[in-house]
């Protein structure tokens, strides 16, 4: 997989901490690691919706997520601009307890 562009195609990786072990992506030392690449803000790293991401990645292991783009975002602009509003409920929102917009126009 990768990002292409028009020069070229950036690889684009996926890691799973709970697989590899916390102490291995995230070790107690200087040297280069996940975490020095996510807290680079020179570098984006593609996300989808990295509110819970970003506060378990700080809370966890103390990363300062960086450079974070969030494709979330993205994704509701093209719905607003082609006229559909995001959708009225959301089951993961509404059994929690969080509330949602009824309506875009109140934002």
């Amino acid at each position: 997989f990768g990002a292409a562009t028009k020069t070229a195609c950036t690889p684009i990786y996926v890691v799973d901490v709970q697989t590899i072990g916390a102490e291995i992506v995230f070790p107690n030392t200087q040297s280069p690691s996940l975490k020095s690449f996510l807290e680079d803000a020179q570098i984006t790293n593609a996300t989808f919706d990295c509110r819970g991401d970003s506060d378990a990645l700080f809370h966890q292991y103390k990363v300062k997520l960086q450079g974070a783009m969030d494709l979330q975002v993205f994704h509701q602009a093209v719905r607003i601009h082609n006229g559909e509003l995001p959708p009225k409920k959301n089951l993961y929102f509404t059994n929690v307890g969080v509330p949602y917009l009824e309506s875009m126009e109140k934002v």
